[in-house]
């Protein structure tokens, strides 16, 4: 179980509200030809990537959940529930994802305030995460980055500006599960601890030891550090784009640094 720091109660409840409204006001402006459109998420178009918020929402009430925690394939899950919808009109997708999504918020802020906000649930190849965590951090992650990486660049309209809320949980999410993939598979040649600095809303200092593990803070005997904005990090972080065309600078031992920045890939 990962032991990354992760937002409070409060604003994990302000992200969830906010990149919900988000996302069904923009949704909401669709024509007919956009929501066909092909998206950034390959082999998806835009509505098969609301179809995947929605029915992400809706598992959680359903005996599905059981196959989204013992699956070893969670991308081939996800498309799973998406070619359950493929004859779907889209007012009915969008309309899933509305009314479940609302139904999520209601059931986090209940989880949050108990509990069970600290038992743990794990969801696939991902690893395990306190359930108080997993109803914001992937919900949030998942909603904001399809939003703002994956359907706004092709459709071409503007999304709002991210919040400080939705930052923080999001990467806190990427956070938690990077140090998940770490734990489960130490990344490889690191011999010298590199410090990762994230900066502006979300902002996070970890650093990568020599155990290839992720740690929060600092290391005061790192022999690297990279440095770029925390909502860059959002695409460079889930490898939708490279670091080396992002605004992250380096410092100390670059070819180190750089086996670092490659193996980033938060899915």
């Amino acid at each position: 179980m990962t032991a990354m720091q992760f937002p409070t109660r409060a604003i994990r409840v302000e992200a969830l509200e906010s990149t919900r409204t988000a996302m069904i006001d923009y949704c909401r402006a669709l024509d007919a030809d956009q929501w066909l459109l092909p998206s950034e998420a390959e082999g998806w178009l835009v509505r098969d990537v609301v179809a995947h918020l929605g029915a992400s929402s809706h598992v959680v009430f359903t005996p599905g959940s059981v196959g989204m925690v013992i699956t070893r394939d969670i991308e081939g899950w996800n498309n799973k529930g998406v070619e359950q919808r493929k004859e779907w009109p889209t007012w009915q997708v969008l309309d899933e994802f509305e009314t479940w999504s609302e139904r999520g918020i209601k059931f986090g802020t209940f989880v949050f305030a108990t509990p069970l906000s600290r038992v743990p649930v794990p969801i696939g190849e991902l690893g395990s995460f306190p359930m108080g965590v997993l109803l914001a951090g992937a919900l949030v992650f998942d909603q904001f980055t399809h939003l703002h990486h994956d359907i706004a660049p092709v459709v071409g309209t503007p999304v709002p500006a991210a919040s400080a809320a939705q930052l923080d949980v999001v990467i806190g999410w990427m956070g938690c599960v990077l140090a998940n993939q770490l734990r489960k598979a130490p990344m490889a040649r690191v011999d010298a601890p590199v410090n990762v600095e994230l900066t502006g809303l979300g902002k996070r200092e970890w650093h990568i030891g020599s155990d290839g593990q992720l740690h929060e803070g600092f290391s005061w005997s790192h022999a690297a550090k990279v440095s770029g904005s925390a909502e860059a990090f959002v695409s460079w972080g889930t490898q939708r784009t490279s670091w080396r065309d992002s605004d992250v600078t380096i410092s100390g031992e670059s070819a180190l640094a750089q086996r670092v920045l490659d193996a980033i890939n938060v899915v």
